[in-house]
């Protein structure tokens, strides 16, 4: 610390901290003719510009084609001066990310959500990355050790290819079938993805549930399994049905 006394008599206290830690003095007046000395008590809190964020990496996992997700990053100021902010890097991000905020300042415990959002557009992996910048807001250059935040996604698709029937017609033809005897039909459909997809087939009419039975209903293929499926059709009744099941 350091004293100055102006012509106008008015003492006035420099403070130059070195290190972020709190400093403590006193300064002794003493006054002519005055045998006791008079002591003020003086302080002053060193500070550096810190800013936390709440996760370095933001996961997106795996998104379906055509799909987008947003995650969030929480920014907060846990020092005791304002601090300014800033994210590098956003500019050079694949199209398929915008980030909400790129830059503000901060009060201390002031807090700052930035939404990051990513759209699959095209099958593809992204760990591209971002960085944040803090420094002082007094333009002493005071800067904090800078933060990278990677970012991992994946963009997928479901790719399965669908056999109906016996051959390339795509249909389920079972002919003229006699009432009361069983006729069966199949549907082959392989994974040509590269995860694990499930299937389920319905039948929304009560007519279609009560003639046809689907073996198995529900599966999950692995990744290049195939499966054949078979759908046996029994009527109990005369019957003339072109439907979808």
């Amino acid at each position: 610390m350091e004293l100055e006394v102006d012509e106008t008599k008015h003492l006035t206290v420099f403070a130059f901290p070195e290190q972020a830690r709190l400093y403590t003095d006193e300064v002794v007046c003493l006054l002519k003719d005055n045998p006791n000395p008079t002591g003020f008590c003086i302080q002053a809190l060193g500070a550096e510009p810190v800013v936390e964020v709440d996760q370095e990496v933001v996961a997106f996992d795996r998104l379906l084609l055509g799909k987008q997700l947003t995650k969030t990053l929480t920014l907060k100021n846990v020092c005791p001066i304002p601090t300014n902010w800033k994210l590098s890097g956003v500019d050079a991000l694949p199209a398929e990310f915008s980030v909400s905020h790129t830059s503000g300042t901060l009060k201390p415990c002031q807090e700052q959500v930035v939404e990051i959002t990513f759209e699959a557009r095209e099958e593809d992996k992204f760990e591209p990355q971002i960085s944040l910048e803090v420094e002082d807001t007094e333009g002493f250059a005071v800067q904090q050790e800078v933060k990278v935040i990677k970012i991992q996604a994946e963009a997928f698709k479901i790719s399965p290819t669908v056999t109906i029937g016996k051959d390339e017609s795509q249909l389920l033809d079972y002919g003229a079938v006699r009432v009361g005897e069983p006729k069966e039909n199949t549907i082959t459909i392989k994974n040509d993805g590269k995860y694990p997809i499930k299937y389920s087939f319905t039948r929304k009419k009560r007519l279609t549930r009560e003639i046809f039975s689907v073996e198995p209903e529900a599966d999950e293929l692995k990744p290049q399994e195939e499966k054949t499926i078979t759908v046996r059709f029994l009527s109990q009744r005369e019957i003339k049905l072109k439907t979808t099941t």
